[in-house]
């Protein structure tokens, strides 16, 4: 084989979803920019997303944590239970333990923030590619308490610590009210506490979630 084609590397065929063009077209630019990484698609919703992985089977999917009609843990969830072998990064705002926990509990195979270098996208990229996993080495984990909270309530729980109400929670993640607290109850029971001021305050003196972390943000 010529020394050209031996030393060609495996292309790395992406797709970004991201409902921000700015940021979508920025990222795509500056991942088009290596030999070895090529951006297949583009998506600004989560229906979008589940699309294209569905019908190009791309090698990595670079998942804004926030859509605007789902979110992206609920996308990778979806992937990840029907088997698609795409690899999966959370591309957030923020670095909160509550959303980290979320996207590791779903399946996602790493974590970065949209502060990072160019280098930091590209090689998390590559890394995630070759079966590796980027997670944030400075996050600090969940402590005990917060272990078996689940994604979603770890959700919601973020969204009481940013002071939002049953009702705004209910909307931002389409689910009815009636929802809402049965999952707070759930919330409750597990932290042991009897209120939302009680669960605010448990969330921030654990570190299960991070002072003013909110889905919304991610």
């Amino acid at each position: 084989m010529p020394a050209s084609v031996a030393e060609t590397p495996d292309l790395v065929r992406i797709v970004v979803a991201d409902d921000h063009p700015v940021v979508r077209d920025g990222t795509c630019v500056l991942i088009e920019a290596e030999k070895d990484l090529s951006v297949v698609a583009t998506a600004a919703t989560a229906r979008e997303a589940i699309r294209l992985v569905t019908e190009i089977t791309p090698d990595v999917l670079l998942l804004d944590v926030v859509l605007p009609d789902q979110s992206g843990i609920d996308v990778a969830r979806y992937l990840v239970e029907r088997s698609f072998s795409t690899r999966i990064i959370a591309f957030s705002a923020y670095e909160s333990p509550s959303f980290i926990a979320g996207c590791r509990a779903v399946g996602m195979s790493g974590y970065i923030t949209k502060d990072v270098s160019r280098t930091e996208v590209v090689e998390a990229i590559r890394g995630v590619a070759r079966g590796e996993y980027r997670w944030p080495v400075h996050t600090p984990p969940l402590r005990e308490e917060g272990a078996n909270v689940s994604d979603r309530e770890l959700s919601i729980l973020a969204y009481l610590v940013s002071g939002m109400s049953n009702k705004q929670i209910a909307r931002e993640l389409s689910i009815s009210g009636q929802t809402v607290k049965n999952h707070l109850s759930n919330l409750y029971a597990k932290l042991g506490v009897h209120s939302a001021r009680e669960a605010v305050a448990k969330a921030l003196e654990d570190g299960i979630v991070a002072y003013g972390g909110r889905s919304s943000d991610a």
